[in-house]
């Protein structure tokens, strides 16, 4: 229930490429502190890795509302993922 210590252990997965343990623990951290921009960012990342692009340009556009300035570039490498 710390989403410190959660988006902690997702950093760890996702430098270690476990992947699908990043994303479960950045979701988890996500749930908890949803208000909190950086956090959807490193969700946002962990499903950009896995794929899950759609999922990813969501967490990228609640960041960006959240004041993220980190979120627009991730935005458009989505989108141009997408194809759009």
């Amino acid at each position: 229930r710390c989403a410190e210590a959660l988006i902690g252990l997702s950093d760890v997965y996702f430098d270690t490429g476990s992947d699908n343990k990043a994303v479960l623990y950045a979701e988890k951290a996500v749930e908890v502190a949803s208000s909190n921009a950086g956090y959807r960012i490193n969700l946002g990342d962990a499903y950009f890795k896995v794929l899950r692009y759609r999922d990813a340009l969501e967490q990228y556009e609640k960041a960006k509302e959240l004041g993220s300035s980190k979120a627009q570039s991730r935005i458009d490498r989505v989108k141009a993922k997408l194809g759009g």
